[in-house]
């Protein structure tokens, strides 16, 4: 089943995170204005760019943020709905940089993201920079995580994936 791409022209959404102090404790940035920068990437208050090309820009009113989806070691996902047209969500990716762990996952997910194309890979649309935290703006996955669309097949047919069900899924890890 084929995804639709989501008709968003995004790429910079300003939202906002904890704590600005630990940013300026740590000398990280002197000012909400400041640049993040890592390898290829520029991530701004305003701006994104991967190796020198900068994606569109929108802003934070454009956004009315959701519920936390999840949370892993290095960063939290929220749900958004992008309010131009009423209908599109983004999924927001959180990455405070107050580790140098946090700082490497945030790298290699995004050269994950710019480097692979896949259609099985959710497409990053931007990012942005506040405070001490990077926000990178997501495709949206409506139907949730692979465990959870596994646990609705095992309850509803109270059987295993099928071999090339479960061949497919492989194939796309």
């Amino acid at each position: 089943m084929r995804r639709k791409p989501l008709s968003l022209n995004v790429s910079l959404i300003n939202g906002s995170m904890d704590d600005e102090g630990i940013a300026q404790e740590l000398g990280m940035f002197s000012s909400p204005m400041s640049t993040y920068r890592q390898e290829d990437f520029s991530i701004g208050y305003d701006f994104v760019r991967v190796k020198g090309d900068t994606l569109a820009q929108i802003g934070p009113s454009s956004l009315t943020m959701g519920r936390t989806l999840g949370r892993g070691a290095c960063s939290r996902v929220v749900k958004a709905m992008y309010n131009d047209n009423g209908h599109d969500y983004v999924a927001l990716k959180q990455f405070p940089l107050n580790c140098t762990r946090r700082q490497d996952m945030l790298t290699k997910e995004l050269k994950a993201l710019t480097e692979i194309d896949c259609e099985c890979l959710v497409k990053l649309l931007g990012a942005y920079l506040e405070s001490n935290t990077v926000t990178l703006v997501l495709e949206y996955m409506d139907r949730g995580t692979l465990q959870a669309v596994l646990n609705r097949h095992n309850n509803s047919n109270n059987k295993p994936l099928s071999e090339s069900v479960a061949a497919a899924i492989s194939f796309q890890m």
